[in-house]
């Protein structure tokens, strides 16, 4: 889900709708949501000392090389670069090979909670 504030912009929260929709309040709602993430990104890394790993998985991260992009991009000044054929072809490892590695990692997120449940049964 997007923040409210893109929420507002485009009348739902539902990322994977706002991807594929096309119009300008839907990819306004997408960068504002976008530039979230990487602030919450770059306040993390200050926090820390900085960053060794990026990665991106579950249903939003995944499968969304334009997602992926519009985070990454504003990152450039912690050393975030992406390798643009790698994210665009859902390559495991997508950055440019200086700087963090960036990772997009397929994660069954429903079958790890239910693994964890029976762990705990």
């Amino acid at each position: 889900q997007v923040d409210a504030l893109a929420e507002g912009t485009a009348g739902h929260g539902e990322v994977r709708v706002l991807l594929a929709d096309p119009g300008p309040q839907a990819q306004l709602a997408v960068d504002r949501f976008a530039v979230r993430i990487a602030q919450s990104i770059a306040g993390m890394a200050t926090g820390i000392g900085g960053l060794d790993h990026v990665v991106f998985s579950g249903g939003i991260g995944h499968p969304a090389p334009r997602l992926r992009a519009r985070i990454i991009t504003p990152l450039g000044r912690l050393g975030l670069t992406l390798a643009p054929g790698d994210n665009n072809a859902g390559a495991t490892r997508i950055d440019a090979g200086s700087g963090p590695a960036i990772w997009n990692v397929a994660i069954d997120e429903e079958r790890e909670l239910a693994e964890s449940a029976l762990a705990w049964l």
